[in-house]
Protein backbone atom coordinates (compact mmCIF):
# COMPACT_ATOMS: atom_id res chain seq x y z
CA UNK A 1 0.00 0.00 0.00
CA UNK A 2 3.13 2.20 0.47
CA UNK A 3 4.15 1.75 -2.91
CA UNK A 4 0.77 2.61 -4.16
CA UNK A 5 0.40 5.78 -2.64
CA UNK A 6 4.42 7.10 -3.44
CA UNK A 7 3.72 5.79 -6.69
CA UNK A 8 0.33 8.25 -6.62
CA UNK A 9 2.14 11.26 -5.33
CA UNK A 10 4.97 10.68 -8.04
CA UNK A 11 2.38 11.24 -10.68
CA UNK A 12 0.73 14.22 -8.21
CA UNK A 13 4.02 15.77 -8.63
CA UNK A 14 4.55 15.40 -12.42
CA UNK A 15 0.94 16.64 -13.26
CA UNK A 16 -0.35 20.37 -14.74
CA UNK A 17 -1.60 23.13 -12.98
CA UNK A 18 -5.07 22.48 -14.90
CA UNK A 19 -4.85 18.43 -13.79
CA UNK A 20 -3.65 19.47 -10.02
CA UNK A 21 -7.30 21.29 -9.78
CA UNK A 22 -8.85 18.45 -11.21
CA UNK A 23 -7.46 15.91 -8.87
CA UNK A 24 -8.15 18.43 -6.00
CA UNK A 25 -11.66 18.47 -6.72
CA UNK A 26 -11.99 15.12 -6.80
CA UNK A 27 -10.31 14.69 -3.40
CA UNK A 28 -11.92 17.36 -1.97
CA UNK A 29 -15.60 17.50 -3.67
CA UNK A 30 -16.36 19.05 -6.60
CA UNK A 31 -18.04 21.66 -5.05
CA UNK A 32 -14.15 22.49 -2.90
CA UNK A 33 -12.60 25.00 -5.77
CA UNK A 34 -8.89 25.27 -4.83
CA UNK A 35 -8.30 28.70 -2.46
CA UNK A 36 -4.81 29.07 -3.47
CA UNK A 37 -3.81 29.19 -7.67
CA UNK A 38 -0.56 27.94 -6.57
CA UNK A 39 0.97 24.71 -7.92
CA UNK A 40 3.17 24.03 -4.90
CA UNK A 41 0.40 24.37 -2.48
CA UNK A 42 -2.09 22.16 -4.31
CA UNK A 43 0.65 19.64 -5.13
CA UNK A 44 0.94 19.40 -1.26
CA UNK A 45 -2.88 19.38 -0.43
CA UNK A 46 -3.80 16.59 -2.89
CA UNK A 47 -0.51 14.50 -1.72
CA UNK A 48 -2.07 14.92 1.56
CA UNK A 49 -5.52 13.91 1.12
CA UNK A 50 -3.82 10.85 -1.05
CA UNK A 51 -1.94 9.60 2.80
CA UNK A 52 -5.06 10.37 4.21
CA UNK A 53 -7.32 8.53 2.50
CA UNK A 54 -4.78 5.55 2.85
CA UNK A 55 -3.73 6.01 6.06
CA UNK A 56 -6.25 7.60 8.02
CA UNK A 57 -6.32 11.24 9.27
CA UNK A 58 -4.93 12.78 12.54
CA UNK A 59 -7.16 11.56 16.08
CA UNK A 60 -9.17 13.71 17.75
CA UNK A 61 -6.75 13.34 21.09
CA UNK A 62 -4.17 15.00 18.05
CA UNK A 63 -6.64 17.26 17.02
CA UNK A 64 -7.53 18.87 20.16
CA UNK A 65 -3.58 18.82 21.43
CA UNK A 66 -2.91 20.90 18.43
CA UNK A 67 -5.40 23.32 19.36
CA UNK A 68 -4.36 23.66 22.66
CA UNK A 69 -0.80 23.93 21.79
CA UNK A 70 -1.64 26.80 19.56
CA UNK A 71 -3.95 28.51 22.48
CA UNK A 72 -0.71 28.09 25.13
CA UNK A 73 1.82 28.93 22.36
CA UNK A 74 1.17 30.63 19.66
CA UNK A 75 2.23 34.76 19.95
CA UNK A 76 -0.56 35.81 17.99
CA UNK A 77 -2.90 34.26 20.06
CA UNK A 78 -1.73 35.39 23.22
CA UNK A 79 -1.18 39.22 22.44
CA UNK A 80 -5.23 38.71 21.08
CA UNK A 81 -5.82 36.96 24.32
CA UNK A 82 -4.14 40.02 26.47
CA UNK A 83 -6.05 42.41 24.32
CA UNK A 84 -9.26 40.63 25.00
CA UNK A 85 -8.99 40.83 29.02
CA UNK A 86 -8.19 44.16 28.55
CA UNK A 87 -11.00 45.20 26.69
CA UNK A 88 -13.05 43.43 28.96
CA UNK A 89 -11.71 45.31 31.90
CA UNK A 90 -12.26 48.27 30.11
CA UNK A 91 -16.26 47.34 29.66
CA UNK A 92 -16.31 46.30 32.93
CA UNK A 93 -14.96 49.31 34.40
CA UNK A 94 -17.46 51.60 32.05
CA UNK A 95 -19.91 49.78 33.28
CA UNK A 96 -19.28 50.23 36.69
CA UNK A 97 -18.76 54.18 35.59
CA UNK A 98 -22.06 54.21 33.38
CA UNK A 99 -24.31 51.96 35.62
CA UNK A 100 -24.45 54.84 38.56
CA UNK A 101 -25.42 58.05 35.65
CA UNK A 102 -27.30 58.71 32.64
CA UNK A 103 -25.52 58.76 29.46
CA UNK A 104 -27.47 61.72 28.76
CA UNK A 105 -25.26 63.87 31.01
CA UNK A 106 -21.95 65.11 30.20
CA UNK A 107 -19.29 64.16 32.98
CA UNK A 108 -18.88 65.34 36.44
CA UNK A 109 -16.68 68.75 36.54
CA UNK A 110 -18.48 69.68 33.00
CA UNK A 111 -20.33 73.29 33.44
CA UNK A 112 -23.82 73.03 31.45
CA UNK A 113 -24.57 76.76 29.64
CA UNK A 114 -27.76 78.04 28.70
CA UNK A 115 -29.30 80.92 27.27
CA UNK A 116 -32.02 82.04 29.05
CA UNK A 117 -33.97 85.39 28.48
CA UNK A 118 -31.41 87.79 29.10
CA UNK A 119 -29.07 85.95 30.68
CA UNK A 120 -26.44 82.89 31.04
CA UNK A 121 -27.17 79.66 32.82
CA UNK A 122 -24.38 78.33 34.12
CA UNK A 123 -25.05 74.39 35.74
CA UNK A 124 -21.45 72.46 36.98
CA UNK A 125 -22.15 68.99 36.51
CA UNK A 126 -21.19 67.33 40.06
CA UNK A 127 -20.84 63.05 40.65
CA UNK A 128 -23.99 62.95 42.07
CA UNK A 129 -25.93 66.01 40.98
CA UNK A 130 -25.74 69.34 39.79
CA UNK A 131 -24.63 73.28 41.57
CA UNK A 132 -26.30 76.31 40.55
CA UNK A 133 -25.89 79.40 42.11
CA UNK A 134 -23.58 77.41 45.08
CA UNK A 135 -27.06 75.45 45.38
CA UNK A 136 -26.63 71.63 44.84
CA UNK A 137 -29.86 70.15 43.32
CA UNK A 138 -30.41 66.02 42.65
CA UNK A 139 -31.95 66.76 39.19
CA UNK A 140 -31.66 69.17 36.28
CA UNK A 141 -35.39 68.81 36.12
CA UNK A 142 -35.46 71.00 39.52
CA UNK A 143 -33.16 74.04 38.29
CA UNK A 144 -35.47 74.47 35.15
CA UNK A 145 -38.46 74.17 37.36
CA UNK A 146 -36.48 77.10 39.67
CA UNK A 147 -35.45 79.26 36.70
CA UNK A 148 -38.84 79.02 34.38
CA UNK A 149 -41.34 78.52 37.44
CA UNK A 150 -42.71 76.02 35.38
CA UNK A 151 -42.25 72.04 35.27
CA UNK A 152 -39.94 71.58 32.36
CA UNK A 153 -37.88 68.75 31.68
CA UNK A 154 -34.56 69.26 32.58
CA UNK A 155 -32.36 67.26 29.61
CA UNK A 156 -35.02 69.61 27.06
CA UNK A 157 -34.57 72.66 29.12
CA UNK A 158 -30.85 72.30 28.50
CA UNK A 159 -31.00 70.70 24.96
CA UNK A 160 -29.41 67.70 26.24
Amino acid sequence: MKETVLTQIAQVEKMSMKELKIKYMELYGTDALPVQNNKSYLFRRVAYMIQEQAFGGLSETAKTRIDELINEQDPLNAIRQKQAKIAANIAKSAEAVTSSRDLRLPLPGTVITKHYKDGIIHVKVLDKGFDYNGKAYKSLSRIACEITGDHVNGFTFFKL
